[in-house]
């Protein structure tokens, strides 16, 4: 990309630079991208969370497994109303 415009990448540095140089703050296209790194930080440190769980029996389940078992529980739980 910056080829194309003539750019040389030390020069895209060295323009960065005077631009937090001028601006005293972070280019927005950075903060934005300092945002969605934050995020993924949450998301993997609850992700870390998560693995430290113990298993438990429903964890071998897949998800029509544990549909199958919700739905048996409901129906035991229907006909002792009975």
């Amino acid at each position: 990309m910056l080829k194309r415009h003539d750019i040389s990448a030390t020069e895209a540095v060295r323009m960065l630079w005077q631009e937090l140089a001028q601006t005293r703050r972070l280019p927005s296209f950075i903060e934005k991208a300092q945002g969605q790194s934050e995020g993924k930080k949450a998301k993997l440190a609850a992700l870390d969370r998560l693995s430290s769980f113990p298993s438990t029996s429903w964890s071998a389940h897949d998800d029509e497994a544990l549909r199958a078992c919700v739905y048996e529980s409901l129906l035991k739980d229907y006909e002792a109303l009975s």
